[in-house]
């Protein structure tokens, strides 16, 4: 599988591969599909909890509180289990994984243990605080999706102010200066339009396909 920003956007050349070196733990988050290893990325939905009502939700999502969610000791032994398998990334979803208060505490703990940790929002509860706790940790990045413009966006979000909470929580990142991906994806008269991100600076890349 080729991803999508190396695709359209040519952020990896054959060469990285070479000059990082080929273990999964030297490696580059972008560059761990050439690593010799091949250690998984493991996903964690670390709650079902969500502040959003999305109709393409895969996780039955509510914002309510789940009693048989991990407590933040049963997820570091997790971590640590992973650690020993020697995981290279700890990707932290949801649900909304901002909502759960140790969610910094496990990112924390994950990076000290040796991964890579990263989450998937969808942006509306980053806040500028959260965003600096979220850099003082080393996060690795922060990925946000949106589903279009905001009339759209909020359609499939199930929630109005979605998208415009989203674009503050991406601003509050890159005013951290937080690794940020985003994805947008749009159709007009025959068209698919994608937007894909580029680091914290802020700028985007724009393609036509």
């Amino acid at each position: 599988m080729i991803g999508i920003s190396k695709l359209y956007c040519g952020t990896v050349e054959p060469s990285d591969a070479l000059r990082y070196g080929r273990k999964s733990s030297e490696l580059p988050s972008h560059l761990l599909q050439f690593s010799k290893d091949k250690r998984p990325v493991v996903v964690w939905n670390i709650t079902r909890r969500c502040n959003l009502k999305c109709i393409h939700c895969y996780a039955q999502a509510k914002d309510q509180v789940f009693d048989n969610e991990l407590t933040t000791d049963e997820g570091k032994n997790l971590i640590d289990d992973l650690s020993q398998y020697k995981v290279p990334v700890l990707l932290l979803s949801g649900g909304e994984p901002t909502i759960r208060k140790d969610l910094p505490e496990l990112a924390a703990y994950a990076i000290e243990k040796g991964m890579r940790a990263v989450i998937s929002t969808n942006g509306t509860l980053i806040t500028q605080e959260m965003a600096r706790v979220l850099k003082d940790i080393g996060l690795s990045y922060v990925g946000i999706s949106l589903d279009g413009m905001e009339k759209i966006h909020d359609r499939f979000r199930g929630v109005k102010g979605a998208y415009r909470a989203a674009l503050e929580g991406i601003k509050n990142c890159q005013k951290s200066r937080i690794y940020l991906t985003f994805l947008k994806i749009w159709i007009f008269q025959g068209h698919v339009f994608i937007t894909l991100s580029m680091p914290a600076a802020g700028q985007n890349s724009w393609k036509k396909i």
